[in-house]
């Protein structure tokens, strides 16, 4: 294993992803209302997120260009029963253009945009077909 010398996120990986979902849930204009759990929203549905992978790998040979590889699953939970209604894994997979970190950047960037906006809109679809 093996990590970038002298670079950082600004947070941890899961509450970047977890802000971001939560904002692009409001950017749709499709829900009446979302936030963390943790604020203690009365709610007709809670989205159980989990990011698997969020990394940059490096495919084939050892000198190989980085991939970055985001992987996301989403349980949709009826409340207040507490039960899973739907489930679904979203996984992108975006070859970095060389082995600078701005590059690298931007692929992680395109995939976790487009892993949360599959996520996103199969969310709303599903939430909506439940009867949400």
């Amino acid at each position: 294993m093996a990590y970038f010398p002298e670079v950082r996120w600004v947070d941890r990986a899961p509450l970047l992803v977890q802000t971001m979902l939560v904002e692009s849930f409001e950017n749709t204009g499709k829900v009446a209302a979302v936030g963390r759990q943790a604020i203690g929203l009365n709610s007709d549905f809670t989205l159980v997120t989990d990011l698997r992978e969020f990394q940059a790998v490096i495919e084939g040979a050892e000198d190989g260009p980085f991939t970055v590889v985001v992987h996301l699953n989403m349980k949709i939970v009826q409340e207040p029963r507490g039960v899973i209604v739907a489930s679904q894994s979203f996984v992108q997979k975006i070859p970095a253009a060389s082995d600078n970190m701005n590059h690298i950047v931007a692929a992680f960037d395109r995939a976790l945009g487009k892993a949360m906006g599959d996520a996103v809109e199969w969310s709303v679809r599903q939430i909506a077909e439940i009867g949400g």
